[in-house]
């Protein structure tokens, strides 16, 4: 049994996996998606208030191993059941934390509508961030 995000997901999430040069594992309690570039700098995504974890048989999908890859499938469908949705985003040096949210959080966060783009609320560094319409 491996765990999938639900609602809508497209692909299932093995609990643990090794494939060189990748490595990743599911917290079932907390939906995270992180990515390491060049073993110093991360890049995290956070879904928890939208999708949950549930046990499935194991499926052979694919899962793409890039932040903004999955953005770009989530950010659709969240919109389509929250509009807006908050981007926030926690940046340091070696690492930028984005977490989806129904409300803002902290100081800086972008706001994303389906009628009128994103808008960035605080200093975001967008080079070393996935921005939906700003990023890609």
């Amino acid at each position: 049994m491996v765990p999938t995000v639900h609602p809508h997901a497209r692909g299932d999430l093995p609990k643990d996996c090794y494939v060189p040069p990748a490595a990743f594992s599911v917290d079932v309690d907390e939906v995270r998606m992180q990515c390491v570039y060049g073993g110093a700098f991360t890049v995290s995504l956070q879904v928890g208030d939208f999708f949950s974890v549930a046990p499935v048989p194991e499926s052979g999908k694919v899962l793409h191993a890039s932040i903004a890859d999955n953005m770009k499938v989530l950010n659709g469908h969240i919109l389509s059941h929250c509009d807006p949705v908050f981007l926030s985003v926690l940046q340091t040096p070696n690492r930028t934390e984005h977490r989806y949210a129904r409300q803002p959080e902290g100081a800086t966060y972008a706001k994303v509508t389906k009628a009128g783009g994103t808008d960035i609320v605080g200093s975001i560094d967008v080079s070393k961030a996935e921005i939906p319409g700003v990023s890609w």
